[in-house]
């Protein structure tokens, strides 16, 4: 059913928002419980508010979703954990990355974290991100540079070893 404005209303868009939503907390956490829980309380939030969402209803609700994670991040002191099995190195070591990952994202402006999110974990053209945000593709473009910038400069080692020639 349509609403006044003939955007598809909250029940025809219920489902392609959680998935989103979902997927952008899966990315972050790594921990389907969680991710369920954070799409969830992210569609809830969107319904209160559907009628004035307009046409941005998709971006609104992922990062609703990346803010919400990252809030619970703040208020339990680290990232969710995602439960790995015995001896599952492999395993670890994407989980690291992921937490690495999100305690990088964290630290970025949120503007950044908008961008770097949607253009680069979502896979998304920077068309759709400005039109997600309700921004120029110009300030997309700016965004993801300096979020690209942050994150690689975060990611070096602080001191590197020297190579043995």
């Amino acid at each position: 059913m349509d609403d006044a404005g003939g955007l598809p209303g909250f029940e025809d868009s219920f489902y392609g928002l959680y998935r989103r939503a979902y997927q952008a907390a899966f990315r972050l956490t790594g921990d389907r419980d969680a991710s369920e829980d954070l799409a969830q309380e992210a569609l809830t939030r969107a319904y209160a508010r559907w009628a004035t969402l307009d046409d941005r209803r998709e971006g609104w609700v992922v990062t609703t979703t990346v803010r919400l994670a990252i809030g619970r991040w703040r208020r339990e002191g680290r990232p969710v954990r995602p439960a790995t099995p015995t001896g599952a190195a492999d395993l670890d070591a994407t989980v690291a990355e992921r937490l690495d990952l999100t305690r990088l994202l964290a630290a970025l402006p949120r503007r950044q974290r908008q961008v770097a999110v949607l253009r680069y974990l979502e896979d998304r053209s920077e068309r759709e991100v400005a039109d997600l945000l309700g921004c120029s593709v110009g300030s997309v473009k700016r965004h993801a540079s300096r979020a690209a910038t942050a994150l690689r400069a975060a990611a070096l080692p602080i001191d590197p070893a020297p190579e043995v020639r």
